[in-house]
């Protein structure tokens, strides 16, 4: 599949329309099943495809995707949600990501992140405290051994005690997903 028109249907998810258009019916509780919409397109492609789509994914989540940053939080959201089930196809991206996350510019932002009450969706997303949990999050799911110094740096270092509480549940989770997926 083309790059132009992966990035189209990436967008029409975003925005809930075309073949997502179903997605502007989630709101509320229910809007955490948007993803399985997007699931279901990506468990439908051949495997070139899905590659395409997690390499553009990818660069999105990296802010390297100029049609995309409008929409980098959502992006790097799916991405996400999308490593969890799929992880082999999202592998390509994986050293981009771990130097992302552990990027010591970036722990300067990070850290010094101040709780607001929104998510930026553009560029600005990258400074903002939930990118770098996002980002602590996909490569959990992506079995990446490059995260633990980061880690305990960000969460001894914020000074947000909403990001340190969001770290330290979130490595619980990851290591429940992963001592789940290895009893299976």
């Amino acid at each position: 599949m083309e790059r132009e028109k992966i990035i189209n249907e990436i967008i029409d998810f975003v925005e809930g329309q075309g073949r997502f258009s179903e997605r502007k019916e989630h709101v509320g509780m229910s809007a955490s099943l948007s993803g399985e919409l997007f699931d279901s397109y990506f468990e439908s492609l051949d495997s070139s495809s899905k590659r395409n789509v997690a390499q553009i994914l990818t660069e999105s989540a990296l802010g390297n995707c100029e049609e995309l940053i409008p929409h980098m939080a959502v992006t790097t959201r799916l991405l996400a949600s999308l490593c969890r089930r799929y992880g082999r196809y999202f592998q390509c991206g994986r050293k981009a990501l771990e130097k992302e996350f552990n990027d010591s510019e970036n722990h300067t932002r990070w850290i010094n992140a101040k709780d607001i009450g929104y998510t930026p969706s553009d560029l600005s997303y990258k400074e903002d405290w939930h990118y770098s949990l996002k980002l602590y999050g996909i490569l959990c799911y992506l079995g990446s051994d490059a995260t633990d110094d980061t880690y305990h740096y960000l969460l001894g270092n914020s000074r947000s005690h909403r990001f340190r509480e969001s770290l330290i549940r979130s490595k619980k989770i990851f290591e429940e997903w992963i001592a789940d997926s290895e009893s299976e």
